[in-house]
């Protein structure tokens, strides 16, 4: 059992995570792989979304507000900007269950 609020939060970040890569991953007509793994261990539910594009860079011709990264950070309990094993950019968020 999750409770609603906490099943809508992780709804949302990862949404917005996965939207991310979708619009500023891949610059132009390319487009490429997304990944989402989740894992739950001891009542935390951790999600990496990942991708293979150009990283966390600005980008001055954004059709966003900019809110995505602060929003997710704002409903996970811990967010992580990275790179994985294979050199893809990682979103790392976890989220308490209990």
């Amino acid at each position: 059992d999750v409770a609603d609020q906490t099943l809508s939060d992780i709804k949302l970040a990862v949404t917005e995570a996965c939207t991310n890569v979708v619009v500023h991953a891949y610059p132009g007509p390319d487009d490429g792989p997304l990944g989402v793994r989740a894992t739950v261990e001891d009542a935390t539910l951790t999600v990496v979304v990942s991708d293979h594009g150009r990283g966390i860079v600005p980008r001055p011709d954004s059709p966003g507000l900019g809110l995505g990264l602060p929003l997710i950070a704002t409903l996970a309990e811990s967010l992580e900007l990275g790179t994985g094993p294979d050199d893809e950019t990682e979103v790392r968020m976890t989220f308490e269950l209990a």
